[in-house]
């Protein structure tokens, strides 16, 4: 019996990340506020905030990631958030399975762009 309790209370606890709801919020309407529209996923992964948009003109792609990580990070501030923040920027799919990559707008310390399409 001491074994399984020992077992139990020393397994490797996995602590599944996800935004609040009060976080969602905040991060829709500093986007709405920017005239941004909301992305197509939102999610908590490994200490980043990443934001998926798949739009048709990737002239669109930098200025759109790049206004909508820095409106995401304004956001997210208030709840003292440690970590980073990605918005990655696809278009349409160039067939079954593939995925069409414009590119990331990053923040760690500073604001990135990495180009996805040459």
């Amino acid at each position: 019996m001491w074994l399984g309790l020992t077992v139990l209370c020393c397994a490797p606890q996995h602590k599944v990340e996800q935004l609040t709801n009060e976080q969602r919020t905040a991060i829709d309407n500093a986007l709405q506020a920017q005239g941004l529209p909301g992305p197509h996923s939102l999610e908590l992964s490994g200490g980043w905030v990443v934001a998926t948009y798949q739009i048709s003109n990737g002239a669109e792609a930098r200025p759109l990631a790049e206004r909508s990580v820095l409106a995401i990070r304004e956001a997210m501030l208030p709840f003292k958030f440690d970590g980073f923040y990605r918005v990655t920027v696809n278009g349409p799919s160039p067939g079954t399975g593939l995925i069409r990559r414009y590119g990331s707008a990053r923040f760690t310390d500073r604001l990135e762009w990495e180009s996805g399409v040459n």
